[in-house]
This record gives C-alpha cells, structure tokens and sequence, in this order.
C-alpha cells in the first residue's frame, strides 16, 4: 500500500515480510539482528570497502554490523535484505526510495563477500529485488551509481538490463583517488 503525503513523498509499506527464495540455497531475508555476526566477517574486506561510500568502515566489526542493521529497520525510507547462502548473510542488498518528484524512483545499493564474487549471486539478487519493488510498489525508475573500480558490479546490471545513462567524471574520491562514477537504470517499461 502506498500513502501519498501533501510534499508528493511516499509510505511504503515493507516489500517483503518473509524470506524469498532466489534458488534452493539462496534468499533474501529481510535484514535483521541474526544476520550481524557473519555480515561483519564477510564486510570486513578492503576490497569490499574500496566499491563502497564512506559510510561503510574499515575494518569493519560486529558493532558496526548492529549500528547499519539498527539503522536500516528505522529507516521508513529503504528496505534492506540479507543475501543469505545456506544459512549465513555473505552480503546485503537494499532499495532506497526517493520522495518528492523523484517518488516513482528508487535506488538499489549492495555489495557481497569478495569469495563470493563471480558467482552470478548478485546478478541473481538484483533481479529478485527488482521484480519485487516493480510488481509491489509501481516504481518506474530504479538507478545505481557503481565505481569505476568496480566493472562487475556493472556486469551484473547489464545483465538486468540496466543500461549506462552517463559518466560522472572524477565524481569519487577513495582510498585516495579519484574514480568515476557511473550511472545505471532501468525503466519499468523500456522506452
């Protein structure tokens, strides 16, 4: 269900209350507290920290891991998922919904355990996520902003057919230097 309120933002109700199944070992559970001990094991990486803002720390320990998952249950904003295999959080993946004129937008974050990578379990939970936030919330617009030090990460929303809309040059100063930052979408319906 979604409210409209009087400055054109959006409630939006939780997508997804309940696991949902990618393949036989792979969900997306909702994000929660049981997830903290090995979300902090697999986001302990400088590598996983170099393709991320810099709000996500490093080292990363299990206080950090409370503080996101705590952050991201107030948040009426997004909603945020474990990427769970065979039992364990190796990752997490979230939609942040906008407000205002950008309300029928949302934009997707994630990020996974680098032993974990190339796999497809990315490309697998970004489509799961998509369907659900066109099919529950009548989104027209989801969009990414990806390093240029990450091209998988890219790979893998072309392969969801996200296409590139432009190069913000320079945009991103980390581990001191700068990278571009590119921009994904994918429209709801194709233009």
């Amino acid at each position: 269900m979604t409210t409209k309120t009087f400055y054109g933002s959006f409630r939006r109700d939780p997508i997804l209350t309940s696991v949902k199944v990618i393949e036989m070992n792979i969900l997306l559970e909702p994000i929660s507290e049981k997830h903290a001990d090995s979300i902090a094991v697999h986001a302990n990486s400088q590598n996983v920290f170099s393709g991320l803002r810099g709000a996500f720390p490093f080292p990363y320990q299990l206080q950090d891991a409370l503080d996101y998952i705590h952050s991201c249950l107030r948040d009426s904003r997004s909603r945020t998922f474990a990427i769970v295999l065979e039992g364990k959080a190796i990752g997490v993946i979230n939609l942040l919904f906008k407000e205002d004129v950008y309300r029928f937008n949302a934009e997707i974050g994630y990020w996974i355990g680098e032993e974990f990578w190339n796999r497809g379990i990315v490309t697998k939970a970004i489509s799961s996520i998509i369907n659900l936030a066109y099919t529950e919330h009548g989104l027209h617009r989801i969009y990414a902003e990806v390093f240029s030090n990450r091209p998988a990460s890219a790979k893998a929303l072309e392969k969801n057919g996200f296409v590139l809309e432009g190069t913000q040059k320079e945009a991103v100063f980390k581990n001191g230097v700068f990278l571009d930052q590119w921009i994904y979408s994918r429209l709801r319906t194709p233009s």
